[in-house]
Formats: structure tokens, sequence, C-alpha cells
């Protein structure tokens, strides 16, 4: 088994590894965090969801979500899956960073509720 633990490894290294597998014929499966989490949510919550992702700047700034949801949206042939991204203030509480996602959230003109953060 290969692990991408790194969310960055996953969204730039994780195609590559998992096509050179299926290619060799080896058989090892290939996991990282972000598509285990979005298998998961695809698991739970089906086609037509609306995921939150609550990250750190470097994350952001890299593009590793808008890199890994779309791949892995038509790899579960859902083009009506949705991912908003943001990073909220860590300077205040979990309390006040929650609120400044959900404002951020919003003011980026997002109505949907969430079906997963």
């Amino acid at each position: 088994m290969v692990v991408l633990a790194s969310s960055l490894s996953a969204a730039y290294g994780y195609s590559e590894i998992d096509t050179l597998c299926l290619r060799a014929g080896c058989g090892i499966p290939v996991i990282s965090t972000p598509h285990a989490m979005l298998d998961y949510v695809w698991d739970r919550h089906g086609n037509g969801f609306n995921l939150g992702v609550w990250t750190s700047p470097e994350v952001v700034g890299a593009g590793v979500w808008p890199s890994v949801f779309p791949r892995s949206a038509r790899r579960h042939a859902d083009g009506t899956a949705s991912c908003a991204v943001f990073c909220p203030d860590s300077s205040s509480s979990v309390a006040d960073r929650f609120m400044d996602f959900m404002s951020r959230y919003v003011s980026a003109g997002r109505q949907e509720k969430l079906s997963a953060l």
C-alpha cells in the first residue's frame, strides 16, 4: 500500500503513482488523505453533496483542492457535487475560526447547506 500523507503529494503525485501501479499490475492500492476523505463523503452522501474544506493557508495557496476535487468528481461521475475551500483566521478560538469559515462561505455567495465539513 502507498499512503500519501501530504495533501501536496495527493494533488500532484496521486494520479501518476496510481497509474504506475495499475500499469505495472502490482495490485498496490494508493491512498491519500484528500482522496480518502472525498470517497468517504461520496459513500456517505452520494452524488450532489456540498463539501466545505477548512484547511491551512499553504494548502489553499498550493491549489490542492482545485486539483483533487474535479478529478475525484469525474471518477465518481458526479457533475453536481461542490467543494468550497477556505482558511479561517488562525489567531482566534476554534469557535471564532468556525464562524470565520462560515462567514467566508456566505461571503463567497454560497447559499447551499453543507453536507460535510
